[in-house]
């Protein structure tokens, strides 16, 4: 059985809660934006939906309300690209670990997020491809590469990874497989934390509705 990182244990019981019909809003639900924990496991933030101009911020207000968030769970189809960046880097420096739960999907800027996790778990779709904007300004598109060239850089990003966000179509999404993510090690655990038991995987989260992908910035 895979071993999966120690850090991600709390989310066992959280996909486990789903499945057996737990609903947040009857424990306390404190929401900044996109980003939600529940008062009674304060520990773990779900991002859910669309990364906007705010979401960094409302990000960091999570972070303060919580004060032991050890977890951030992804389910976003992307959004503001500088956001994205600013949440990685506080994702990074305070050392949480992502993951996409099996059934979510994290796609576009969302997988700046994902990578900047200390530990992180693919266990249902991450995804990449170029950034793209209304503006044709070229010094500024160039701009923002370095930046995101910078940020993955500093998450120890496989330069595989790089060149198939960038090779990718802003309409097109490129969703890694299971080989592509054992291949380019994307799930990781952090060594100093990880446990030698094996976690079981969690049990799958069915969700209703669809993901539609624009080529807008993300």
């Amino acid at each position: 059985m895979p071993s999966f990182p120690s850090g991600l244990v709390r989310i066992l019981a959280f996909c486990l809660a789903i499945s057996l019909g737990y609903h947040p809003a009857l424990a306390g639900t404190k929401k900044f934006g996109p980003f939600s924990f529940e008062e009674s496991d304060p520990s773990i933030i779900t991002l859910t939906g669309e990364i906007d101009l705010y979401s960094a911020l409302n990000f960091r207000r999570a972070l303060h309300a919580s004060q032991k968030a050890k977890l951030l769970v992804l389910d976003s189809i992307g959004g503001a690209v500088q956001m994205a960046l600013l949440i990685a880097d506080d994702v990074h420096e305070r050392r949480v670990s992502t993951i996409i739960p099996k059934g979510k999907g994290c796609y576009s800027a969302c997988a700046f997020i994902f990578l900047a996790g200390v530990e992180r778990q693919v266990d249902g779709e991450l995804g990449v491809h170029q950034i793209s904007s209304e503006s044709n300004d070229l010094v500024s598109a160039q701009l923002s590469i370095s930046d995101i060239i910078d940020m993955l850089a500093r998450f120890d990003t496989p330069a595989e990874v790089m060149t198939t966000m960038f090779k990718t179509l802003p309409s097109q999404m490129h969703v890694f497989s299971s080989e592509e993510i054992g291949r380019y090690k994307l799930n990781r655990k952090n060594q100093a934390t990880a446990s030698n038991e094996p976690i079981p995987a969690p049990p799958t989260v069915t969700l209703g509705g669809s993901i539609t992908i624009n080529g807008k910035l993300r």
